[in-house]
């Protein structure tokens, strides 16, 4: 059970860190993973989200039964380009929302 777990959170998150749109990477390379708390860090720019996707495989590899894991992107413009912005004609790009139906 624990493997199938581990291969849609995986799927879930690269899912997630493609849809992300690109402009510099700094957005596609701030997904973070982390067990049992948020991480609130940030890193630089990557366009492939190198760094995310290598945070996520080793958290998701961490992970046992019981533990709660968490998948966050801290930069400020993340949510309004995860749920759009009121008044300016941003529609919501709805990375993740879009990545875990798919999967769930």
């Amino acid at each position: 059970m624990l493997e199938k777990v581990q291969a849609t959170l995986l799927s879930i998150y690269a899912d997630t860190i493609v849809a992300t749109p690109v402009r510099d990477g700094f957005l596609a390379n701030n997904w973070n993973t982390n067990i049992g708390s948020v991480n609130t860090g940030t890193r630089g720019a990557d366009k492939n989200g190198g760094a995310s996707t290598a945070q996520a495989d080793q958290g998701v590899s961490n992970l046992k039964i019981g533990d709660t894991i968490f998948f966050s992107n801290n930069l400020p413009y993340a949510v309004p380009v995860e749920f759009g912005v009121a008044g300016q004609n941003r529609e919501p790009r709805r990375m993740l929302e879009r990545s875990i139906r798919n999967h769930v």
